[in-house]
């Protein structure tokens, strides 16, 4: 089994787009209005926590940073955990790529929006909790970025390491580098100083001859690593500077170079006057420092290891300031998959004589590697690999994952913490230092199983699923991202600390757990209606069999507390007698006890319209099933993106995208692009009607491609809100290049008369929701752009304003207020689902961010933090002329990949047998 590669179907669709999954960003701006539309009310964050990105051990406590799961503190002892998440909790982000604990016990987080500190009195109790958050505005830059990846503590000093942001409208790049904290030695933040930050250019010396010496040799920092006397190692990526052009008349350019390893040699004091910079670009060396130095650790005896991606590792002296060029000081990993790199290194304990000497290598295909080098790195001879069991530490030992991000040992456990493969992340993994015995991962339990979240639905009140909220799982980028659904059980209350999780997927709902599936129908699930006692479900078509060229997967899933039914095209008649196409895109209950099933993919452009079902006295005999279909050109298209059943009104909403006809006149597999719109069926008189952009619905339009409208809501009057990406007046080049900031329009009309609005640089309109106060509630999407691959190397956060738009009247042309991470306390701006409780409660669904959820009636958190006015940074002393060395300088540009970020996986346990270092730890 595998994906289908490149259809002819896509490939065609790409072409007729001009390449719509490439682009640029556009030099557009947008501006949010103040934050006047709420009116009290609280946020709060539920989320997945284990996308492993950071671990520190501390008194016994496993603290874990995570991507888009918050700040995870463990009591492994007892398995309990308590996760700290904004906005509920004044942590600067969700996203903690890099923690470490001072010698006074605050816990420091280097977060995607500022450095956190918080004192936790020693207790897992938030309520004593008291945080500080540190911002480039707060500090008046003395932060070097909002955008942090690496922290180190020194006694009183506090280092960390930034990287380089992107003003979209102008395309110019600024910030990144280091910078250092000194706390004065108290928790008073009045004493704290900030020294200016250190850059690239700040440590840059020129020679009379023209050339140049690097000290910092780039502005993406990833690593930072301290010696036993103070000196800073740091890891780095490329980064950008503003280049001239070869020829003068021309403007300059920004040009990606360099990346490396740089050392600070402190002198051993905390003046910064007696400070040297030494540094090894990537683009001077051969065979050792690669561009992208992703960890760095360096042992009792000031020796440094390096991860230099898919080299290995890197063996260096930490007291001297220059790495030799020798191939020597590599380390390959003795298996070596295919696009295998070094993620995450930990040294062994110090004071274990079987350990001091092992290094703890995390990979991003290979699990955990340990070398044991005997106190000799520079001798081969005696190198001991995996403790002489052969492989290294996988999935078939009991590993989560085979993607490590992040290791620490401390408690007689090396932990692990893993990242995420298909977008499920597996916690972190156990190894018992004594006899290597991989224990249950951590997991947190009480969250969705992964955080892309594509629709969310209640369960009715008097059903055996009041209280109950229904979440699907999926991504509307990555096909295979899947983790099923979720069966979160209130208990009635808001509170999460009597909540319950229950996941299910195609595998855990199946008699055998293999194909053909009878439960779920697959894990990327895009559509969730409870209907009374029992719950539909919607999933895609992900898995291709190449051999038998079908799809395995996908289709209508229905579950009732006891049983589950599958139904696909082939088990309910075929395409013309039942479902007729198998990616259920979009579900709704209809007013006679019937459900109406959207069919679409929007990815590949194909879908079977809507069918509406009447299942029979037991829904689980599909013999006793009616159905009966509408399609284009009735539709406004086949690919149905979202539908709206108003009783009241007695209508029904349909909203779709393009799809591709087949088979055109030369015999292809794919035909024309055609259609999208709105439709909307009149019950009574059963009738349809649709418009696009010929009848003035704003979206994207080119040729016979009508509209590309992606969310549906009646408005009860005949009319409907209606979502879409892209307007009447742009073209397919302009498609392309905007990518993926397209303007958002939202239109509100019916027939031939409608009024919109261009929600600038929103991306597209995925989700429209009326609240119990009446207002609607927008949600715009980038459609994943920031969640671009299958691994997350190349994951990215989207700092753009967008997300969420609110109208207190129903007129779309009218401003909105626009809530954004950057402008208020929602924590994402990709937003797949907006869905109201009926307690009045708006839950808000991402593309992997996890669920915000609005309480209108609850009061605002008080966050537990110190504000401090702006403080000053301290400049480097004049006379403290940075010095740098360096060997020649190469002319070619560095070009690599993306600086990863990190995360999780699995959850079984495993005894491995170790014929070296347990029998000799167990005296035999």
């Amino acid at each position: 089994m595998q994906m289908t590669p490149g259809s002819a179907a896509r490939a065609l669709l790409a072409i007729a787009l001009l390449g719509l999954l490439l682009g640029r960003v556009a030099p557009e701006g947008t501006r949010a209005r103040p934050l006047d539309g709420l009116d009290g009310g609280a946020w709060a964050t539920i989320a997945n926590g284990d996308d492993i990105l950071a671990l520190a051990w501390s008194e016994g406590v496993l603290w874990a940073g995570t991507r888009a799961g918050g700040l995870v503190r463990w009591d492994p002892t007892e398995g309990s955990y308590v996760q700290i998440l904004a906005p509920q909790q004044p942590l600067p982000s969700n996203t903690v790529r890099d923690l470490a604990v001072g010698d006074d016990g605050r816990v420091w987080v280097a977060t995607s929006r500022g450095l956190g500190v918080v004192d936790d009195g020693g207790t897992a109790d938030l309520a004593d909790d008291v945080w500080h958050t540190y911002t480039r505005e707060n500090t008046a830059g003395g932060l070097p970025s909002d955008d942090l990846r690496a922290l180190a503590i020194d006694g009183n000093l506090v280092w960390v390491g930034g990287a380089q942001l992107q003003d979209s409208a102008t395309g110019a790049w600024s910030e990144g580098g280091v910078g250092r904290l000194d706390t004065a030695g108290t928790p008073d933040f009045e004493d704290d100083l900030w020294a200016e930050p250190i850059t690239y250019a700040s440590t840059l010396i020129g020679a009379p001859d023209g050339s140049e010496r690097l000290g910092l040799v780039s502005d993406n920092v990833n690593a930072l690593a301290l010696t036993s006397t103070g000196g800073l190692w740091v890891g780095t990526g490329p980064h950008w500077i503003l280049a001239q052009a070869p020829d003068p008349d021309d403007p300059p350019y920004w040009q990606r170079v360099h990346g490396g390893i740089s050392y600070l040699d402190t002198a051993g004091t905390p003046d910064m006057g007696d400070d040297t910079w030494h540094g090894t670009s990537c683009q001077d060396v051969q065979v050792t420092v690669t561009c992208n130095i992703q960890a760095i650790a360096i042992d009792a005896q000031d020796r440094g290891w390096a991860a230099i991606q898919g080299r290995g590792l890197l063996f260096f002296d930490a007291t001297r300031e220059r790495i030799p060029d020798d191939i020597s000081r590599r380390f390959e990993m003795p298996d070596r998959p295919v696009g295998d790199t070094v993620e995450a290194i930990a040294v062994g304990p110090a004071d274990d004589p079987d350990l001091a000497n092992t290094v703890w290598v995390g990979r991003s295909r290979g699990g955990v590697t340990v070398l044991d080098h005997k106190g000799t790195p520079t001798i081969r001879r005696d190198d001991v690999w995996n403790f002489d069991r052969g492989d290294s530490f996988t999935t078939a030992d009991g590993l989560p994952r085979e993607r490590v991000q992040a290791l620490t040992i401390g408690g007689g456990t090396a932990w692990v913490g893993t990242g995420p493969e298909l977008g499920r992340a597996g916690g972190i993994g156990p190894i018992g230092l004594f006899d290597l015995t991989i224990g249950q991962p951590l997991l947190t339990d009480k969250a969705p199983p992964t955080n892309f979240i594509s629709d969310i639905g209640f369960g009715d009140a008097g059903s055996r699923w009041d209280g109950h909220v229904w979440i699907a799982t999926g991504s509307l980028n990555q096909p295979l991202f899947g983790a099923g659904v979720a069966d979160l059980d209130t208990a009635g209350t808001l509170g999460l600390g009597d909540d319950s999780w229950r996941q299910f997927t195609m595998e855990n709902t199946d008699a055998d757990g293999k194909a053909p599936w009878t439960g779920l129908a697959g894990n990327n699930v895009h559509a969730v209606l409870p209907q009374g006692d029992r719950v539909w479900f919607g999933s895609l078509e992900t898995i291709w069999n190449a051999s038998k060229r079908v799809y395995e997967n996908g289709g209508l899933s229905v579950f009732d507390g006891e049983a589950w039914t599958l139904r696909n095209i082939e088990n309910t008649g075929g395409a013309s007698a039942g479902l007729r196409d198998a990616s259920v895109s979009a579900l709704a209950a209809g007013c006679d006890g019937s459900v109406w099933v959207g069919t679409g993919n929007r990815s590949e452009g194909w879908g079977g319209g809507v069918d509406q079902l009447t299942p029979g006295a037991s829904v689980h005999q599909r013999t006793q099933d009616q159905w009966r279909h509408f399609e284009f050109p009735t539709l406004a298209s086949n690919n149905t993106t979202d539908i709206d059943v108003d009783c009241a009104a007695g209508e029904v909403w349909v909203s779709s995208a393009h799809h591709q006809t087949l088979p055109d006149s030369m015999g292809s597999p794919g035909g024309r692009l055609v259609g999208g719109g709105v439709a909307r069926y009149d019950i009574a008189a059963d009738r349809w009607t649709k418009s696009d952009t010929r009848q003035g619905l704003e979206s994207f339009a080119s040729g016979t491609i009508y509209a590309e409208a992606m969310s549906v809501m009646g408005n009860g009057d005949g009319r409907a809100w209606v979502g879409a990406y892209g307007s009447r007046a742009m073209s397919q080049a302009d498609l392309v290049n905007q990518r993926p900031y397209w303007p958002a329009p939202i239109n509100l009309g019916a027939g031939d008369s409608w009024t919109h609005r261009l929600l600038a640089r929103g991306g597209m309109v995925r989700s429209i929701a009326r609240d119990a106060e009446g207002r609607v509630w927008v949600g715009t999407s980038r459609g994943g752009a920031a969640r671009d691959s299958a691994t997350p190397d190349s994951w990215r956060e989207d700092r753009e304003l967008a997300g969420l738009h609110i109208y207190a009247t129903p007129d779309p042309a009218s401003e909105p207020v626009s809530l954004a991470p950057a402008n208020s306390l929602v924590t994402a701006n990709d937003v797949s689902v907006i869905a109201v409780a009926p307690g009045g409660e708006v839950w808000v669904g991402t593309e992997g961010w996890g669920i915000m959820r609005y309480d209108p009636k609850a009061a605002a958190a008080t966050p537990t933090t110190v504000v401090r006015p702006p403080a000053t940074p301290t400049p480097r002393p004049a006379t403290a002329t940075p010095t740098a060395t360096l060997t020649g300088r190469a002319s070619a540009t560095a070009t690599v990949e993306r600086t990863p970020t990190r995360k999780a996986g699995t959850d079984v346990a495993g005894r491995i047998h170790l014929p070296f270092l347990a029998q000799r730890r167990q005296g035999s």
